[in-house]
């Protein structure tokens, strides 16, 4: 039965990005944090988690919530939108930071050449060819990216993101396949991105989804709208 359950699960999509075109990579895992307060410290089974020090920290039935978690959602499909081939490119892991700035570099034909994100107050590696017109978008304070849509041919040619805010950012022209990524999990946001680029520019592009890693109360009492699907 529980394996039965198991299974289901992991190809719910509560575990996964929405889909609405693109190829899927090979199963990959991801990272999972998690600390989950307590709603009743005396209930059966709360605890604190192995290894935590700090006994006011307490999750109910804490080995069943990580395991359940682990089996429903360590692994997902990493999706692709868009061709892809070439060279592959993916962002670190950022424990300390969320994302806090874009920016997408546009060529002569309309293609997507070049993205960069920025975490804290740090712009990372660029990923994709040099050259092309630069355009930057910084987040706010509490701001976090919720949905992306975009547009390719054989090459990325239109990204535009959505934030909790009610502000968005469009980078390219609008012009062959669309798609549309948003988490379905509540309250997560975009912590990363994935994909693969040639001489001309981006082919491929995926999108990593996680909490944010400022507190949640936060970005709750931040987010004032959210886009539809």
């Amino acid at each position: 039965m529980l394996l039965w359950l198991t299974l289901a699960l992991l190809w719910s999509t509560t575990c996964w990005a929405e889909r609405k075109s693109g190829w899927a990579s090979p199963l990959q895992p991801i990272h999972l944090v998690a600390t989950l307060p307590s709603l009743h410290p005396g209930d059966p089974g709360s605890g604190p988690c192995p290894g935590q020090t700090n006994s006011s920290l307490r999750t109910p039935g804490c080995h069943h919530v990580v395991y359940f978690l682990s089996l429903t959602c360590f692994f997902h499909h990493l999706e692709i939108h868009g061709d892809g081939g070439g060279q592959k490119f993916s962002t670190s892991p950022d424990n300390y930071d969320d994302i806090t700035g874009i920016r997408v570099s546009t060529g002569g034909w309309g293609v997507i050449k070049s993205i960069q994100l920025r975490y804290g107050s740090s712009w990372r590696e660029r990923f994709g060819p040099k050259g092309g017109k630069m355009e930057e978008f910084l987040l706010q304070p509490g701001e976090q990216i919720l949905m992306v849509t975009g547009w390719h041919t054989l090459y990325l040619r239109k990204l535009v993101i959505y934030t909790n805010r009610g502000r968005m950012a469009s980078f390219g022209k609008e012009e062959g396949k669309k798609f549309l990524e948003v988490c379905s999990w509540e309250w997560k946001v975009l912590t990363g991105i994935f994909g693969t680029y040639k001489r001309y520019g981006i082919t491929g592009i995926g999108f990593r989804w996680g909490y944010p890693r400022v507190d949640l109360t936060t970005v709750q009492n931040n987010t004032h709208w959210y886009p539809e699907k």
